[in-house]
């Protein structure tokens, strides 16, 4: 791609000069042809390399722009679409273009950077009058309210979400999916089954897988792995040529073979294959949780060191409670079983100082009896499922 990239430069000045209404078309082409086959830090070249010629007339080439800044939040490479998207909002009316605003939160939901988000929520929110807007700014503070364990606002814009005048609109299916951030399992279920259904009915068959994903988490949870591990396998098959989001299925499939109770080295190696593309500290750390758990029953506490290295890093990251918590009591656990007591302490001690952000460890240290949590309280130790708490704008 390197020796590529001269070439492509070259092509993009001609395209810019001489054929300019032509460029967003060229970028379709490459969209289409290239970006669906190579990893996300390769198309970064090509992405850079389109932006770098289109900002220099953002009025007339706006739609590329934007669709630069949208795939690479899709690739997750958030801290470079953010610096595309500040760039973009120097140079164009943010006031008349109210779709950045979606971006400018989403991006700041993905860099956990939860309290700005809210802020510039707020700041916009009563300014907007187009109803699909709004309905994207909404959906697009939820993961910060719940990242800071502000469920009660999470519940008020859930409030505002039941209005039926969103139904008319295609993220109306994230809006099902995404009450499994803060709604229980049994009260989300209903939602996640007409977020598949919804998606479905419009044709949009990644999206249903996804939230088939999040199915699997709930079912999971309530110890239905039998149906969980259906829903996994239906969800693989329409995400199986797509290279992102690849571990999320990795991690949840690994989750099930978990809980009943499958700690042969396919769960490992699963869990290992999710490192090749989860990318945010949060789905690295659901990583460590769950090997953890591995190595407990294995008796791997040569692993756990090395595991425990690695966490440090990412807990300095990550803003979100409720992983902490489960990394820590998983920590104790593997503490307690490798006979460290003055480590099991500290670690035990970490856990119960969260546990409010945690409803399983919660529950578990109170021994409160929970149809949300009674499956997993049998274990020794705490899984962590992945869930999509972001999406993919549906703008053209």
């Amino acid at each position: 791609i390197n020796n590529a990239l001269p070439f492509l430069n070259v092509i993009l000045k001609i395209y810019y000069k001489s054929y300019p209404a032509e460029l967003e078309k060229l970028f379709g082409v490459i969209e289409n042809s290239v970006f669906i086959n190579i990893q996300p830090s390769m198309a970064l070249v090509y992405l850079k390399a389109f932006f770098d010629v289109a900002i220099a007339n953002a009025k007339n080439h706006c739609g590329t722009l934007f669709k630069v800044i949208g795939i690479c939040f899709k690739f997750e490479l958030y801290e470079d679409g953010h610096y595309c998207l500040c760039r973009l909002g120097e140079v164009i009316n943010i006031d008349t273009t109210p779709v950045f605003h979606i971006y400018k939160m989403m991006y700041l939901a993905a860099l956990d950077r939860h309290s700005e988000n809210i802020e510039y929520y707020n700041s916009v929110i009563d300014r907007i009058t187009d109803t699909r807007i709004k309905l994207n700014l909404h959906l697009s503070v939820l993961s910060s309210y719940r990242s800071l364990g502000d469920i009660s606002n999470c519940l008020k814009i859930h409030k505002l979400l039941g209005n039926k005048k969103y139904r008319a609109f295609p993220e109306y299916g994230y809006r099902l999916r995404l009450v499994d951030m803060y709604l229980s399992r049994k009260r989300s279920i209903p939602y996640v089954e007409k977020s598949i259904r919804f998606f479905e009915k419009i044709g949009n068959l990644e999206q249903a897988a996804k939230s088939r994903i999040t199915y699997t988490h709930l079912l999971g949870g309530l110890g239905k792995t039998k149906k969980a591990v259906e829903q996994i396998q239906t969800a693989n098959r329409s995400l199986a040529d797509k290279i992102l989001g690849q571990h999320m299925l990795f991690v949840n499939r690994a989750v099930l073979y978990l809980v009943d109770g499958d700690y042969t080295r396919k769960v490992y190696d699963l869990l290992d294959m999710a490192e090749n593309s989860a990318i945010v500290p949060f789905d690295k750390l659901a990583i460590i949780v769950n090997k953890l758990v591995w190595c407990y029953e294995n008796d791997r506490f040569d692993l756990v060191h090395s595991l425990s290295s690695e966490a440090d890093k990412l807990l300095e990251k990550e803003p979100d409670k409720h992983i902490h918590c489960l990394y820590y009591y998983n920590m104790y656990a593997c503490s307690i079983k490798e006979n460290n007591p003055i480590q099991a302490k500290e670690y035990f001690a970490q856990a119960k100082s969260l546990q409010q952000y945690c409803m399983p460890v919660r529950n578990r240290l109170g021994n409160i009896y929970s149809r949300e949590t009674r499956f997993i309280v049998k274990k020794p130790w705490h899984i962590c499922y992945l869930t999509y708490w972001t999406y993919n704008i549906l703008f053209e």
